[in-house]
């Protein structure tokens, strides 16, 4: 063991405690990048609520009709205590009924939707989404974590799913 303590030695010594704690760092961050992925981070590829399907295009008032969609391929995670959010909209987009109702972790659900039995004709929208989920991949937030959005990377459309629903008189 040396006891030398010229500046040479001190200096070597300090470097080679700078690369440990460097590859330290970079371990750490490797299997930190690990433990993480596909757990709180946005997945690379976009995961997208699944489409929704309605029952009918045509009702009358009274009717029910089923919404329903199936899981996401992609397994976009929302969790077991995930609600979808269910709304029949007038023609202004004014809200006449909304329901939350059991989603599944990968965004399955099946709902009855009562058509109120003193709705005049027209033309309505049913819309169907994931309730207090950003599921707008333009937004800086996904699900509390940040998301950097690469220049060129397609984005989901913000814009409402909705089908259109024409109630007609009996």
């Amino acid at each position: 063991m040396s006891t030398r303590s010229d500046p040479a030695t001190r200096i070597w010594r300090l470097f080679n405690v700078g690369l440990l704690g460097l590859g330290v760092l970079l371990l750490a961050g490797f299997f930190g990048m690990m433990a993480l992925d596909g757990q709180r981070i946005p997945p690379s590829t976009r995961c997208s609520p699944p489409p929704f399907h309605l029952s009918a295009t045509t009702a009358h008032p009274g009717d029910t009709l089923t919404v329903e969609a199936p899981d996401a391929d992609c397994h976009p995670h929302y969790g077991s205590k995930a609600q979808a959010e269910v709304q029949l909209r007038d023609p202004k987009s004014v809200t006449l009924v909304s329901l939350l109702v059991p989603m599944t972790d990968d965004g399955g659900f099946r709902t009855d939707l009562n058509v109120p039995g003193d709705l005049p004709p027209g033309n309505y929208s049913v819309s169907a989404t994931p309730y207090g989920i950003d599921t707008c991949f333009d937004s800086v937030h996904i699900g509390g974590a940040a998301l950097s959005v690469g220049a060129g990377e397609p984005l989901a459309s913000c814009a409402l799913p909705q089908k259109p629903l024409t109630v007609v008189a009996r």
